[in-house]
């Protein structure tokens, strides 16, 4: 009920906007003062109009049948303003025409309908709640003896026909962001810098190929231009396509590189086309529909279906961060009520740029690569203390692939799970669950050892927070997802252990935040970098500081550490990072990244990292990005 009032008051507040005012006095028992004085005048003896003694009794509870008399009071209202308006078009069309232009009553009219029209700018919201209150109230409505049929018909011809009003068209609007990446890496005491992707820095190219370097001779210039284009008519399905051309998209990589490459600038620019989409809006079965079709993206959560960022350490880009996956189909939005159903599939491998060697989207399966997805989310609230989202997704590919302890080769990977988002006050809990499996089409050949599972309960203060957590990756998950790294390795798996985080703001510019995990090897049956008695110690410092309205500051310090039973050398990996931002208007920034790097692989090496020897150097990045 509580979802009720506040819907309905929205509405009843909003019109107040758009309906004129009265020359009625107020209600006596609404003084001058009053947050709503305005509100309830603007309203009085249209839609409002108080109790027998004159008084409005602003505290007391509204009921449900009081509620459905002013949403019928209200609408008749807006009708009546709307025909007037119609009544002044017709009379303008029925003017026979001619003369030498000069009409001091036809300017007159003119003026007085742009007026009009203009005071109702602000009905498209009002009226889509409109529709929603109808609906609520329909019981009520129909016992107050309103045809409800007929006021949904009239409502959704005043919509249509507001906009034809307006003359509301959208032409094709065009907006870039192009970005300048110089990137420039150094060797140290001989040793190549590790990059946190497993790249290497200050390796020189030509004659000093292979040799370690200093920064002039490892620079390197990128250029990306993000053009989005849209286009529509309100109200009817709109167009929207967003364009990648630079020549960033192999080197700085979403999937096409090697562990051990070097940035490379030589590559030629390509295009790629990441987005071209048709939206439209809809209802079925007398729920509201939404629907994307064309080239899409879309992501469910970390453990189930998230595309990784390898390039957020030095180039912020917001389509490289969002985690989304690119395939060619569509999405299906359902509501129904405060339950939210999506589906969303269609062809997800082979999506090239201009040059085919660059996949937009590649989701590796064995050596070969997932073609196809279909997936369902199916998202409710609970209360008032947050929701559950439960999801399932059928990948396919064109390709037989084997894998160890599989009774046989697989075309097939069927991920499925849930999460969790509660709140209890200032405490939050999260969890997720999660499980692969994989089949030759209906026969399953590999269903063991495939969990993940991660919980975590955290405090939210007014200036801190902390949470802690425990986590399980099964040796055999290998959906999707994005769920972190330990240095070079990404998505670890056959992996268990705690992990905490913190952080604390002394002041609204000033936040210090720290992370702490320690993993252990989760089976020694199955295969995996780390058996039970091995673990893996990662702990990650930082701050950010807002200098001024101009500049930001951060700092961050990574550690991890790797410890063998049975005296095997323990490898490590640390970086040292500083970040400066500098927003130079609205629309433009630039950013400065220094990071070090110090790692040894001990003779046993690190997933993810090139060779198991030592590695020192560093990157100094500057991003230049612009918007219009």
């Amino acid at each position: 009920m509580n979802k009720t009032l506040k819907l309905a008051l929205s509405a009843v507040l909003g019109v107040a906007l758009v309906t004129p005012a009265l020359a009625q006095d107020n209600f006596p028992d609404v003084p001058e003062n009053h947050w709503a004085y305005q509100a309830l005048k603007n309203l009085k003896d249209k839609v409002l109009f108080g109790y027998t003694d004159g008084f409005y009794r602003g505290t007391r509870m509204t009921s449900r049948y009081e509620l459905a008399v002013a949403l019928d009071k209200l609408w008749k209202a807006m009708q009546s303003q709307f025909d007037g308006v119609n009544a002044k078009i017709k009379a303008l069309e029925g003017r026979p025409t001619g003369g030498n232009g000069n009409d001091p009553s036809l300017q007159k009219q003119i003026d007085d309908l742009k007026a009009d029209v203009n005071s109702m700018k602000g009905w498209k919201s009002s009226i889509d709640t409109m529709q929603r209150l109808v609906k609520e109230f329909e019981p009520q409505l129909q016992q107050l003896g309103v045809d409800v049929k007929g006021m949904k018909d009239e409502i959704s011809d005043m919509k249509k026909r507001l906009d034809d009003l307006e003359g509301r068209t959208t032409a094709i609007t065009i907006g870039v962001e192009a970005n300048i990446l110089m990137l420039a890496g150094h060797s140290n005491d001989d040793n190549f810098g590790l990059g946190h992707d497993g790249r290497i820095w200050g390796e020189g190219d030509d004659d000093y190929n292979g040799d370690p370097v200093g920064m002039d001779k490892d620079f390197s210039v990128f250029h990306e231009a993000y053009i989005t284009l849209k286009g529509g008519k309100e109200g009817e399905p709109q167009f929207d396509a967003v364009l990648l051309a630079g020549n960033g998209l192999d080197t700085l990589g979403l999937y096409n590189w090697n562990v051990g490459d070097d940035f490379d600038d030589d590559w030629t620019s390509t295009v790629g086309i990441i987005r071209a989409a048709v939206t439209f809006n809809g209802e079925l079965v007398g729920q509201g529909m939404k629907a994307e079709l064309g080239r899409v993206s879309h992501k469910v959560s970390p453990y189930l279906f998230q595309r990784t960022s390898y390039t957020k350490d030095y180039y912020k880009q917001d389509w490289r961060d969002n985690g989304e996956w690119t395939f060619d189909g569509g999405i299906v939005d359902f509501n129904f009520g405060a339950v939210n159903l999506t589906v969303f599939g269609g062809n997800i491998g082979d999506r090239f740029a201009s040059d085919d060697y660059m996949d937009l989207a590649y989701i590796p399966f064995g050596g070969e690569q997932i073609d196809r997805v279909l997936g369902i989310q199916l998202g409710f609230p609970i209360g008032e203390m947050g929701g559950i989202n439960l999801a399932y997704l059928f990948q396919n590919s064109n390709d037989l692939v084997g894998f160890a302890g599989a009774s046989g080769p697989a075309n097939r990977m069927n991920t499925y799970g849930a999460d969790v988002n509660l709140k209890f006050g200032n405490v939050h809990f999260y969890g997720t669950y999660g499980k692969t499996s994989f089949s030759e089409n209906s026969s399953n050949v590999l269903d063991d050892e495939n969990t993940a599972w991660d919980v975590a309960l955290g405090y939210h203060g007014n200036n801190w927070g902390a949470k802690v957590g425990y986590r399980v990756v099964e040796a055999n998950y290998m959906a999707a997802g994005s769920w972190g790294r330990v240095g070079t390795w990404y998505n670890p798996t056959n992996v268990e252990g705690f992990n905490a985080s913190l952080h604390f703001m002394p002041s609204s510019d000033l936040t210090l935040w720290g992370k702490f995990e320690m993993l252990s090897g989760n089976d020694n049956a199955f295969s995996g970098y780390l058996g039970e008695d091995d673990d893996a110690t990662s702990l990650i410092l930082g701050l950010n500081y807002k200098l001024s309205n101009y500049f930001d500051l951060g700092l961050k310090y990574e550690n991890y550490d790797f410890k063998f039973d049975g005296g095997t050398p323990d490898p490590f990996q640390r970086w040292y990072t500083l970040m400066l931002g500098y927003n130079m208007s609205k629309n433009s920034s630039i950013m400065f990244t220094y990071a070090y790097s110090d790692a040894d692989g001990k003779g046993v090496g690190v997933p993810g990292q090139p060779g198991s020897g030592r590695f020192q150097g560093g990157l100094f990045g500057t991003q230049v990005k612009i918007k219009f």
